[in-house]
């Protein structure tokens, strides 16, 4: 027959449980006092998973000493971080200068610093390794700072899934932002990696170093090149650069920006029939958006007298011709590419004994 329990004996129980805390939070105060009086270690090289012997420096703070801190929830005191922290904070202030976190859920958040490699390790046999996540406008879930000269502020590895998500809700806010001398983002995979290297690259044949196919990288002149064949330095082709037109934009509908028939719409521009020599401003600004750097027009000439043609420019004309006829009352057309100004603007130029009048249409833009 098993003895029953007293309210006296229960009391007892209670005494001794609450004994217990006090001495686990007055040694919880001598190894923090500890931690704060010790200076900070030399940072030295450990292998991974090599115990790091103290001295070191502070792991894990929350006090108005330190203003990098994360602010104490109300009734929140520091004994109660380092319980909540539990034995993660135990077994990191025991191993060194290394954070281990092995977990099935995110732990409770703290400020963490150490002198070693990694500064914080996740691992998990189920779940995430690390994981970050605020509700908070302007906040980072997962930020990542590494100061030294070849370290990475976060670097991820995975055997069999996604060795890295970064997703944004927000409305302003970036899955991944990278700020850097060197790489910006750096993948590597068994078929393609894509490597996004900054300006300060040289042009082809880029760097005499082994390059893999897919890479991506922005020399000096700010032209991006992309490796279609590996090897040292592979093959390279360029994509794009300050100096090109940039991509066609078909308009939702052909707009008509010049007719030089009196009459006719649209009423702007150097309305009559251009005569032999006569150069006139042809404005485009109505059809397409600021920063365009070339339309593709249907240009037409029709009331034609015998024997001429049009040229289409920006500048000096370059002794060009885009469109021509060789009979009297005739319409011809034809579909080309032309450069615009700073303006959005072209010169249109009559050439021949002839002339005619000319009919400008947009169909796109080049941006």
């Amino acid at each position: 027959m098993e003895n029953e329990t007293t309210g006296e004996d229960l009391t007892a129980l209670i005494a001794r449980f609450e004994a217990r805390e006090r001495e686990l939070e007055e040694r919880i105060v001598r190894l923090e006092q500890q931690l704060v009086a010790t200076p900070a270690a030399t940072p030295t090289t450990v292998a991974e998973g090599a115990p790091t012997p103290p001295p070191m420096p502070r792991l894990l703070t929350n006090d108005a000493a330190n203003p990098e801190t994360e602010e104490e929830a109300p009734g929140t005191d520091r004994r109660q971080l380092f319980r909540k922290a539990g034995a993660m904070a135990a077994g990191t202030i025991a191993a060194g200068t290394v954070l281990a976190v092995t977990q099935a859920s995110p732990a409770a958040a703290a400020t963490v610093t150490g002198t070693g490699n990694p500064g914080v390790r996740g691992t998990s046999t189920a779940g995430n390794g690390v994981e970050g996540e605020t509700s908070a406008v302007g906040d980072n879930g997962v930020y990542g700072l590494a100061t030294g000269a070849s370290a990475h502020g976060v670097y991820a590895k995975s055997m069999l899934g996604n060795a890295l998500i970064a997703e944004s809700q927000g409305p302003t806010g970036d899955g991944i932002n990278t700020i850097g001398p060197r790489y910006g983002i750096v993948t590597t995979g068994t078929l393609a990696p894509l490597v996004l290297v900054g300006s300060g690259v040289v042009p082809p044949p880029i760097q005499a170093k082994t390059h893999f196919q897919g890479e991506i990288i922005m020399d000096v002149n700010e032209d991006f090149w992309a490796c279609v064949a590996g090897g040292n330095p592979g093959t390279f082709r360029r994509l794009t650069g300050p100096q090109d037109a940039g991509s066609l934009r078909v308009l939702p509908s052909t707009t008509r920006i010049y007719d030089s028939r009196p009459g006719t719409q649209p009423p702007t521009g150097n309305k009559g029939k251009f005569t032999d020599h006569q150069q006139k401003t042809i404005d485009a600004s109505d059809a397409v958006p600021s920063g365009a750097t070339a339309v593709m027009i249907n240009a037409t000439a029709t009331n034609t007298n015998p024997g001429g043609y049009f040229a289409f420019f920006v500048g000096s004309w370059p002794n060009n011709s885009s469109l021509s006829w060789g009979t009297a009352n005739n319409t011809v057309a034809v579909t080309t590419v032309v450069k615009l100004s700073a303006s959005r603007t072209f010169v249109a130029r009559c050439e021949g004994a002839g002339g005619a009048d000319l009919i400008v249409d947009v169909i796109g833009f080049y941006r």
